[in-house]
């Protein structure tokens, strides 16, 4: 039993960890970081390149999930009027290069920590439960990003949106992941902040809980999986 905080024993503890959970998997952005400000940059770098009206972040923050592909896809359609997968081969390439040139100078400039993270990842390391990255998020910007957060430390398998062939929603990325830390699919348990994570997390047989402050596109996320509205209610996972 991991005794959380005397601030946190009024909370309703997650019902989908009794026990039996050796690996906890998390998503990254949106759920340990806030990187939407970095990312908005970015995006809106591209954009001005392409001649396209920059996006406010609010706005940016609802296209962000399923990888930068569909990102930029998501930003394209909003010029061309088209679907996101729709979107020709051309101006979708130009806008994904375009990007990664910009994300390149913003990434990690203003991303934070959410409230009560490094707490959290502090108690689980000494409690001596494995903890792991999944994120759709490239490699070449995971891995500075969580060295520049000091956050490395943390994980024993760091699986990227470009580890694999595929990432989230297909459930291989969190089980390359489980399978690294030998550690098997009803033992683990995901930690994200949207539908993409939920029905990675579902395909995967593994179980699931999201904090509700992320990148959710708008979900209720509550319909699908427990969740959280501060990180640290993990705490309470027995």
């Amino acid at each position: 039993m991991i005794n959380p905080p005397d601030r946190l024993l009024h909370e309703r503890p997650s019902p989908f960890v009794k026990g039996g959970c050796k690996l906890i998997i998390y998503d990254l952005d949106g759920t340990l970081v806030d990187s939407a400000p970095d990312i908005a940059a970015a995006v809106n770098g591209m954009r001005r390149e392409l001649n396209h009206a920059e996006k406010p972040l609010d706005i940016i923050k609802q296209w962000v999930g399923n990888g930068s592909a569909m990102l930029m896809r998501r930003s394209l359609a909003d010029v061309l009027g088209c679907t996101p997968e729709t979107v020709p081969a051309q101006p979708f390439q130009q806008a994904h290069e375009l990007f990664f040139k910009h994300y390149r100078l913003s990434n990690g400039q203003h991303t934070s920590l959410f409230p009560g993270v490094l707490e959290t990842l502090k108690h689980f390391k000494q409690a001596g439960v494995q903890q792991a990255i999944c994120t759709n998020k490239p490699g070449e910007f995971t891995h500075p990003l969580l060295k520049q957060l000091s956050l490395s430390q943390f994980f024993y398998c760091v699986v990227s949106g470009d580890t694999l062939m595929t990432k989230k929603p297909d459930p291989a990325p969190l089980l390359f992941c489980a399978e690294q830390c030998d550690v098997a699919a009803s033992q683990c348990l995901m930690v994200g902040d949207s539908m993409t994570d939920v029905k990675a997390a579902e395909a995967a047989g593994m179980r699931v809980i999201c904090v509700d402050y992320g990148y959710n596109r708008g979900d209720n996320l509550s319909q699908h999986c427990h969740t959280v509205s501060n990180f640290e209610g993990l705490l309470l996972l027995e």
